[in-house]
């Protein structure tokens, strides 16, 4: 089975903390013998496209130089970034619409698409709808809790799979 995943972050390196979890996830599935490919933001320095550890890794750019995208990685995620940096919105766009070329493009061979956080559950949906492929939404509860609940609940009800991990005041 091929899985293509979709992130707003995931290890830059070795070291990096950032979706470590998704990787250590990733990593064991491979090991198990399923083909995975994740798609997550650019970010300067790191490498556009590589494998760790039997895990396909594609990390799409958004804003021209490279060296000043400022959303997915400097406060720990998309939304952090732009509570911190309120001039990081002028990014938004061309990181949604990169998200989605890329994401219809590294999806052409997937079994079946995973998106982690229901920003990126919209844009499996959306991509999913025309390729195809069945979307599985795991969702950790911040996301559920930060964003409004309306467009949670759209893309809770059309995911074909839900994994929640949420605390008692995560609702949909």
């Amino acid at each position: 089975m091929r899985v293509f995943w979709l992130t707003g972050s995931y290890p830059r390196h070795g070291k990096d903390p950032s979706g470590i979890f998704l990787h250590t996830w990733a990593r064991g599935l491979c090991a198990r013998g399923t083909g995975i490919r994740v798609l997550a933001p650019g970010h300067p320095g790191a490498a556009s496209r590589e494998s760790v550890d039997g895990v396909e890794v594609v990390r799409f750019p958004y804003w021209f130089p490279r060296s000043k995208e400022r959303l997915a990685y400097e406060d720990d995620g998309l939304l952090n970034g732009l509570r911190r940096d309120k001039s990081a919105i002028v990014q938004l766009a061309p990181f949604l619409m990169n998200f989605v070329r890329y994401a219809w493009r590294e999806a052409r061979e997937a079994d079946l698409m995973h998106a982690f956080w229901t920003p990126m559950g919209a844009i499996a949906l959306l991509v999913g709808s025309v390729r195809k492929r069945p979307v599985v939404l795991s969702t950790p509860g911040g996301d559920l809790r930060s964003l409004p609940s309306a467009f949670n609940r759209i893309v809770v009800n059309l995911s074909q799979e839900v994994v929640a991990v949420g605390g008692p005041n995560t609702e949909v």
